[in-house]
């Protein structure tokens, strides 16, 4: 249509719905009170201004929402953490939410992994009692956690490497993954418990707050260190199959230490009960005799 005002007009007609009359009603009124004010009906402004008009109070709008609904359902995919991040600060500029927000952070927070959300919070940086109020904060730690996690995977993937090598070298057959779990002594099963005997694997601030107690490192217990406690010495000699009360002498030394069982001796173990110990605790027991880099070459 080549003339404004009935181009306005025309297109009023195609906008339907009881939510839309207010809206009609107003543009009509100031598309007359244009004309009125001596702007000719044929002048291109009357229909510059109603498109523009119209782009604010819908199209905007609708952008505004379908970004805000995009981003509280954004979730860190497979794909990268980086890429989550890059996603959720391109929603809350088209959503126009502020990252500092409560409510933004708290959606980036929902976002992210359950693991590497836990992390975060168990990360020596985190307080509960005074925490990151700032979005820079939870990104950069999200970070962290998350490479720590990289890198740990990294280890895992040795460690697999490591044990698969140990698999082949004793003609052991890996157990199949939706087998029941073997049971050790600890647990109330039969199977011999290497890290019973060597020992839980305790952080370094665990062993900070056990030493300021004055605790012992095998059972946590006060009073003792872990070189004097009897339960480790009472594991270690029923793991090695000792007589309860001889504690088994470091070589060169007089002083009888309950320390934790030396190569040779799982090696004695190993060779007096090959026949009686089950494939797993084979490969346990070797894992703890072999160097780290140990059958995890690329041969």
């Amino acid at each position: 249509m080549s003339n404004p005002a009935t181009r306005v007009t025309t297109a009023l007609t195609y906008m339907q719905g009881n939510m839309m009359e207010p809206w009609k009603e107003e543009q009509m009124t100031k598309l007359e009170a244009r004309i009125t004010g001596g702007t000719p009906d044929t002048e291109e402004i009357h229909w510059t201004e109603f498109e523009q008009v119209f782009k604010d109070a819908f199209t905007n709008a609708n952008r505004k929402q379908e970004a805000f609904n995009s981003l509280i359902k954004l979730k860190h995919r497979p794909d990268g953490l980086d890429i989550f991040i890059s996603e959720f600060k391109q929603l809350a500029t088209a959503a126009e939410v502020q990252l500092n927000d409560h409510g933004t952070i708290y959606h980036f927070k929902q976002g992210l992994k359950p693991g590497l959300m836990q992390a975060i919070i168990a990360s020596n940086a985190y307080t509960p009692q005074n925490p990151w109020t700032t979005f820079k904060e939870w990104e950069d730690n999200a970070c962290s956690c998350h490479l720590k996690w990289i890198h740990g995977q990294e280890f895992k993937r040795q460690n697999d490497n490591r044990r698969q090598g140990l698999y082949q070298a004793l003609s052991i057959k890996p157990k199949n993954a939706n087998q029941p779990g073997r049971r050790t002594t600890a647990q109330g099963g039969n199977a011999m418990d290497i890290d019973a005997m060597c020992g839980p694997e305790i952080s370094d601030k665990q062993k900070a707050e056990l030493m300021a107690n004055q605790a012992c490192f095998y059972c946590f217990k006060v009073g003792h260190q872990a070189k004097e406690c009897r339960k480790k010495l009472a594991d270690h000699t029923k793991g090695s199959g000792r007589p309860a009360g001889k504690p088994i002498q470091a070589q060169g030394q007089n002083q009888a230490i309950p320390l934790d069982m030396t190569p040779s001796d799982i090696a004695q173990f190993l060779k007096d009960n090959v026949d009686t110990i089950d494939d797993e605790t084979k490969v346990s027991i070797v894992e703890k005799i072999l160097p780290m880099g140990f059958l995890t070459g690329p041969n």
